[in-house]
């Protein structure tokens, strides 16, 4: 009877196992199909196989811009059905990466894995490759659970240039998919061996990269203190169970909101409306909502940022007393109408504060002719913002997880890529284009080194994508020598500003303990 067709032949499973255990490092091609791989990336495939070789799996955190994505093909060569997991806004990128490659994958989604216990866990797949692997470095998420499954008993090769956002657990989170409880075990030495790091400043040969010129900062002329001042004085939505410390992360959530854009402020005070009409319909009936039921009444939007009902329902959700309903439905009430009269102050300034940034924006980037300009931001309320200010220049486009726009129309991903690589084919000529105004969904995983001016509409939460979005630009290839990088001055006081700079600063600092002193400053 012959075996299932998911099954590995016996002589190709033997000859894949022999060729990455066993061959020597000068057997490692110079060549992958279309692609020449340069000496680091080759000596990266040497000690991943000798990793994965001793610990069934490895962890490749090279710097963005240093071909991970051929690194972990090149190692997929020698498996006989490898799987390919990527977050889904990246899988024709891997498509086409693999077609150069000449090297047959697998390609999946890691948000499948947050639905439904994957078909192939058990092994049909004898090695399995995790793009973007800090997307699952929350143990406690349902993605990470799927993943674990999916990898169990299977050669792992997590690939991210930015494993560490918060703490150095996030590194242990993801090493523990294939270590298993070894991870904490183990001491740095062995831990070691399971990672390959390298920045572009190791190398001694490479691809070149631009230089980086910045940032510098573009300063907006406001005097807006008064909706900061008018964020800090909101008064809870609910008791501070802990002390006030979930009201506080809301307040700087509101506070970068306001740092981005009045747009990306007023749909935050539209989400935490609705969740306080959410909550007192709940207390009317008789009881307090549990996290679950005020995460499904929480609008979605197109941003990464913190999740209010997780900060303000308590554990110990469920019936109440008459008293504590009479407390809990006065907290409510102040907070929803310190809301209501933010939002009317809000709306008394119209759209002027963002009209300031957007041409300041546009000043910018006048000042560097014939360059393309990249900017980013946390919150698709911004982009929207940017766009209605800003569609009137040509060749202009916006990109969100929702979809791209130019002022011709809707277009999609693909073509927004291909129109803006540093040399556009002539046939789309039509459709180049100069600027693009993105949300963070574009920071990951693809190449969009035909910019050279890069800009920061706001902070982001982690170091990380500070990172994540200068790889974008700084990539072999790319379109100019230099890259120029701004930071727009949000309308928040300095002293509001450092407190939240020293927080990334304080994750910055934890990813350098874990990867060595690699990581961008800020």
């Amino acid at each position: 009877m012959s075996a299932p067709p998911w099954i590995p032949a016996p002589l190709d499973a033997v000859r894949a196992v022999f060729a990455r255990t066993l061959l020597p490092d000068a057997d490692v091609p110079a060549r992958l199909g279309e692609v020449e791989l340069w000496p680091h990336q080759r000596d990266a495939v040497t000690r991943l196989r000798s990793s994965i070789a001793e610990f069934r799996g490895a962890l490749l955190a090279d710097d963005v811009g240093l071909g991970k994505t051929f690194v972990a093909l090149a190692v997929a060569s020698s498996y006989a059905r490898p799987l390919v997991v990527v977050p889904a806004a990246l899988r024709d990128v891997w498509r086409a990466a693999a077609a150069r490659a000449g090297v047959a994958v697998e390609i999946r989604s890691i948000e499948a894995l947050s639905r439904a216990r994957d078909p192939s866990a058990g092994g049909l797949h004898d090695l399995v490759v995790v793009d973007e692997a800090h997307h699952a470095r929350n143990p406690a998420t349902k993605r990470y659970a799927g993943l674990a499954r999916l990898v169990a008993g299977v050669d792992t090769l997590l690939l991210s240039a930015t494993p560490v956002h918060n703490s150095r657990d996030d590194l242990l989170a993801l090493l523990t998919l294939f270590l298993g409880g070894r991870a904490r075990a183990l001491g740095d030495g062995a831990l070691a061996r399971c990672v390959v790091r390298r920045s572009r400043d190791d190398l001694d040969r490479g691809p070149v990269l631009p230089r980086v010129d910045g940032p510098h900062p573009i300063v907006v002329a406001t005097a807006d203190d008064d909706i900061v001042e008018a964020i800090l004085e909101l008064p809870p939505a609910v008791p501070a169970a802990d002390g006030g410390r979930a009201h506080a992360l809301a307040i700087v959530t509101m506070v970068r909101q306001w740092s981005s854009s009045a747009a990306a402020l007023r749909g935050g005070i539209r989400r935490r409306l609705a969740q306080a009409h959410a909550l007192e319909t709940s207390l009317d009936a008789g009881r307090h909502p549990t996290r679950g039921e005020l995460a499904a009444w929480t609008l979605g939007d197109d941003a990464q940022q913190l999740s209010l009902p997780a900060l303000l329902a308590p554990a110990d959700a469920g019936p109440v007393s008459e008293e504590s309903l009479a407390a809990l439905r006065a907290a409510v009430a102040r907070h929803r109408d310190a809301l209501g009269d933010l939002s009317r102050r809000l709306a008394a300034r119209g759209g002027e504060v963002d009209r300031r940034r957007s041409r300041a924006l546009l000043d910018a980037w006048r000042a560097h002719p014939g360059d393309r300009l990249l900017a980013f931001t946390q919150f698709a309320e911004t982009v929207d913002a940017y766009w209605r200010e800003l569609r009137v220049v040509p060749r202009i486009c916006t990109l969100t997880a929702a979809s791209g726009r130019m002022a011709s129309g809707a277009v999609g991903r693909s073509e927004v890529f291909a129109a803006f690589a540093p040399h556009a084919p002539a046939s789309a000529a039509h459709r180049r284009i100069d600027a693009v105004i993105a949300t963070d969904v574009a920071s990951e995983g693809v190449d969009l080194q035909g910019a050279s001016v890069l800009a920061h509409l706001d902070l982001p939460w982690t170091a990380a994508r500070l990172e994540q979005r200068l790889g974008r630009v700084r990539r072999p290839g790319a379109a100019a020598p230099v890259v120029h990088v701004y930071v727009v001055e949000p309308p928040v006081r300095a002293a509001t500003m450092i407190a939240i700079r020293e927080r990334l600063a304080a994750k910055l600092a934890a990813a350098r303990l874990a990867l060595g002193d690699v990581m961008p400053d800020i």
